[in-house]
C-alpha cells in the first residue's frame, strides 16, 4: 500500500478530534488516545439496518463519536489511516465494523492493542493493521524513495515491512510493483500472488501478475490472468491490449488476438501503443 491520504488520531480530547476533521494535521505527541473504542461506536446498530456494504456503512463510520464526528466526515476528510489506543475494537463482535472502516476510506488501522475478535475480523476481511506505530513512518520512507527513483532502497524498505503487514493485500501489491520496476519479476510474482490470495479483487495485482508471468516465460499463464481480469472488467484497456499482444506475438493466435486488439483501439484510440496496433492491423488488411 502507499500512503496518500491523511491520518486520523482518535484522541480523547474532542477538540483535537474536531480540529482534524476541519483539516488540521495534529500529531500524536503526548496526547491520550481513547481507550477501548468499541464496535458500537464504529458503526451503530441503526446504521446496520440500512445494509452491509462499504458504500452503505462508510458514511456512518464513527458517527457521533465523542459527539464530534458527523455523518460522512471521515470519508470527506480524506483519511486513509486511523490510529487508536488500547483495546481497539472491543464490545460486540459485529463484522460490519471492519466493513465500515473500508467504506470510510480507511486502509490501515494502527492501535496499541486490539480486541481479539475484532482483530480476527480484520484478518478475514483483509484490513491491514498493526500495533507498531513506526510502520507509518517506514511506509512513508519507502514510498518517498520510490517516488524519488531510489528503487533499490524502496524495495529494501518494503521488504522490511513485510512482517508487520503480511495480512495486507495492498501492501503486497505495492511491493510487487516496486520489485517489477527493478526487474525482480519472480519476487514481483510472489508478491502479487500473495495479494490475490488475500483479496482476489485487487485488479492492479492481477494485471501486474500477468505481466510478470509473461516476463518469466509463461505467456499462456499470463493470458489466463489477463482474461480473468477481463471477466471482471470487460473494458479494462490494458488487459485487452495484453491479451491481444500475447496471443499475436507469443502464441501465434491471430484470430484470438484480433477481437482484443480491436476492442483496445475502440476503448483507447489515443493510447501510446494504439498507433503500433493500427499499423500491425493495416499490414494484414484490417482497418479498425
Amino acid at each position: 500500500m502507499k500512503l496518500e491520504g491523511r491520518i486520523l488520531h482518535l484522541f480523547d480530547d474532542p477538540e483535537a478530534l474536531r480540529a482534524q476533521l476541519r483539516g488540521a494535521e495534529v500529531a500524536g505527541g503526548e496526547r491520550e488516545y481513547v481507550y477501548g473504542v468499541n464496535t458500537d461506536a464504529m458503526i451503530s446498530g441503526e446504521a446496520c439496518t440500512l445494509g452491509y456494504t462499504p458504500e452503505v456503512l462508510g458514511p456512518h463510520f464513527l458517527e457521533d463519536f465523542k459527539e464530534v464526528v458527523r455523518e460522512g466526515a471521515v470519508r470527506a476528510g480524506g483519511f486513509q489511516v486511523i490510529v487508536g489506543g488500547h483495546a481497539y475494537g472491543s464490545g460486540s463482535s459485529r463484522e460490519v465494523a471492519v466493513v465500515a472502516h473500508r467504506g470510510a476510506g480507511i486502509e490501515l488501522v494502527v492501535a496499541d492493542s486490539f480486541q481479539r475478535i475484532f482483530q480476527e475480523n480484520m484478518v478475514y476481511s483483509g484490513m491491514p493493521f498493526t500495533t507498531d506505530r513506526s510502520v507509518l513512518e517506514r511506509l512513508q520512507s519507502a514510498e518517498t524513495a520510490f517516488k524519488d527513483g531510489r528503487l533499490q532502497e524502496s524495495l529494501k524498505l518494503y521488504a522490511a515491512l513485510a512482517p508487520d503487514l503480511d495480512h495486507s493485500p495492498h501492501f503486497y501489491s505495492r511491493w510487487g510493483l516496486v520489485a517489477s520496476r527493478v526487474g525482480q519479476w519472480e519476487l514481483s510474482n510472489r508478491c502479487n500472488r500473495a495479494c490475490l490470495a488475500l483479496d482476489p479483487r485487487v485488479r492492479d495485482a492481477r494485471l501486474n501478475l500477468g505481466v510478470g508471468l509473461l516476463k518469466t516465460g509463461s505467456p499462456q499463464k499470463a493470458v489466463h490472468e489477463f482474461e480473468r481480469l477481463l471477466s471482471e472488467d470487460p473494458d479494462h484497456v490494458e488487459a485487452q491490449l495484453y491479451v491481444g499482444l500475447v496471443k499475436r506475438d507469443y502464441l501465434e493466435d491471430l484470430d484470438g488476438a484480433l477481437p482484443h486488439l480491436l476492442r483496445f483501439l475502440k476503448l483507447a484510440p489515443h493510447h501510446p501503443q494504439a498507433e503500433e496496433v493500427r499499423l500491425s492491423l493495416a499490414a494484414i488488411g484490417i482497418t479498425p
